[in-house]
């Protein structure tokens, strides 16, 4: 996730100012071609519980037993997550306090920023009310909790390397599909996009996003070395 005043810049769970507006991401969305898609941030303001499953479908297509479960028990929107391979379930309620993540399974309702593909699985549902239900999972999934709801802790910050050298980054953005306009926007060219700094600055923090594999430090140390800043 991404400030959209600052694109070289990576937005924070914890400071509004940095989150765009739905109309805005849309709008980004439509115009930055390297834009996949977008998401919302659970806040203690708000009663969503975001409920993830990795790897969940078997060979043959089908959900797996515990998948199935969880999502019969909790019978929400859900939709397929962005890998192709999982699942994400959108609930109204919250979790106790206790552990977030077991195995292939998360469950979070705050301080977290989760995709939204749009992808619907099982059919067309509206986020349902499922307190009840989401302590039962958390109980039988995650282990514990006292049995009341609580906001849960911030996630731990995790840091890892760059998976590729910058010169690698900048090599396979070039020789992409949209190479040529990449290589414009970095060598601070705005005119394929009406001279507008703003979303040349956008469309060029997808780019350098994008083939950094959301690395933040990368992506941002990439935008600084052009000829935009």
């Amino acid at each position: 996730m991404y400030d959209p005043e600052q694109p070289w810049k990576r937005a924070s769970v914890k400071d509004p100012d940095t989150w765009p507006s739905f109309d805005n991401a849309y709008e980004q969305y439509c115009c930055v071609e390297s834009f996949k898609g977008g998401g919302l941030v659970l806040t203690r303001k708000d009663d969503l519980v975001a409920v993830n499953m990795d790897n969940c479908f078997d060979a043959n297509g089908e959900l797996t037993e515990k998948a199935a479960r969880v999502v019969k028990e909790l019978d929400t929107y859900t939709e397929v997550s962005p890998s192709g391979k999982g699942l994400r379930l959108i609930a109204r309620g919250r979790l106790p306090e206790g552990r977030r993540r077991s195995g292939k399974l998360e469950m979070y309702d705050c301080d977290r920023f989760v995709t939204i593909t749009g992808n619907v699985y099982g059919g067309e549902k509206t986020v349902e009310n499922r307190t009840e239900e989401l302590l039962a999972v958390h109980s039988r999934e995650l282990g514990g909790g006292n049995g009341s709801a609580a906001p849960s802790p911030p996630p731990e910050p995790v840091s890892e390397p760059p998976r590729h050298e910058d010169e690698e980054v900048l090599e396979a953005m070039f020789k992409s599909k949209n190479g040529a306009k990449l290589q414009k926007l970095y060598d601070g060219d705005n005119s394929d996009y009406d001279d507008d700094k703003s979303r040349g600055d956008l469309a060029l923090m997808g780019g350098l996003a994008f083939f950094t594999n959301y690395h933040p430090e990368q992506a941002e140390r990439l935008f600084r070395a052009s000829k935009r800043v």
